[in-house]
């Protein structure tokens, strides 16, 4: 099936009767072959529920209502028809590697999407260990395995970027990813410059990071010590104030005993 041929609606059967059916097809294709104008290009399709790529995916275009009939329900089986849309990225292969993360939710499984070893999240947060890591699987992969790593996780940050998806987990798992295939692909080729500028890049980045908090906390606090005193100032000028009409009370009290007195 090419993108050019596409039908605008596809027939569906499941013998799962309680699942919650798709609402759409995503006809998901890249770009057309640069060495071959007149090939096809390959469409794969996805069915989908279209609240969750509406939730996460910023910059895919919104969903139209649904125009579809009622599924034909059998004691064993339903089926249903769904509207097809395409959707163009640049990385198609990677897509189901998202399309999951949507639904699951789940870091860990797509960090085993991405680094062929069981790794748990945790260790996205430990530098002191991605350097004998990347060592470990540099020396275990060969360099196209780690091309293919490198692809595939580069393919996920265009895929990624070009759906906007903002999700603090999904990116900090794409970063860790792409750290660990590029200095692992710098041992397995014996280019030690490259994983030495590596880490010097991130322990620049990581000081101006603690930097820039340090410097918040300062502002943080020094804007507390000023309110604070602002908060103490008011209450002196306060208590000032009651003084004064105290003192203007009794001196009222004083006068009206006096006229008494006369």
């Amino acid at each position: 099936m090419s993108a050019g041929s596409l039908p605008k609606e596809i027939s569906m059967t499941t013998d799962d009767i309680d699942c919650v059916l798709p609402t759409h097809m995503m006809a998901v294709h890249g770009p057309r072959p640069t060495n071959d104008p007149e090939a096809k290009t390959k469409v794969t399709l996805y069915p989908v529920h279209s609240l969750i790529l509406a939730a996460y995916c910023a910059k895919l275009p919104a969903f139209p209502p649904l125009e579809v009939a009622d599924p034909v329900e059998t004691p064993t089986s339903r089926q249903f028809t769904l509207p097809i849309r395409p959707l163009y990225l640049h990385s198609p292969k990677t897509f189901p590697a998202i399309l999951e993360y949507l639904y699951l939710r789940s870091p860990d499984i797509l960090l085993q999407r991405l680094i062929p070893l069981p790794l748990p999240m945790v260790m996205i947060h430990k530098n002191e260990q991605h350097a004998s890591l990347a060592r470990f699987i540099g020396s275990r992969l060969s360099v196209p395995a780690l091309f293919c790593q490198v692809s595939v996780v580069h393919g996920i940050w265009q895929n990624t970027c070009a759906l906007g998806i903002f999700d603090d987990l999904l990116w900090g798992v794409i970063s860790f990813a792409w750290k660990l295939a590029v200095t692992s692909l710098a041992v397995a080729t014996r280019k030690p410059g490259v994983f030495e500028a590596y880490e010097k890049y991130e322990r620049h980045f990581v000081l101006d990071d603690e930097t820039e908090e340090e410097e918040s906390s300062e502002e943080e606090e020094e804007g507390e010590g000023e309110e604070q005193e602002e908060q103490e100032q008011e209450e002196q000028e306060q208590e000032e104030e009651e003084q004064e009409e105290e003192q203007e009370e009794e001196q009222e009290e004083e006068h009206e005993g006096d006229d008494d007195d006369e």
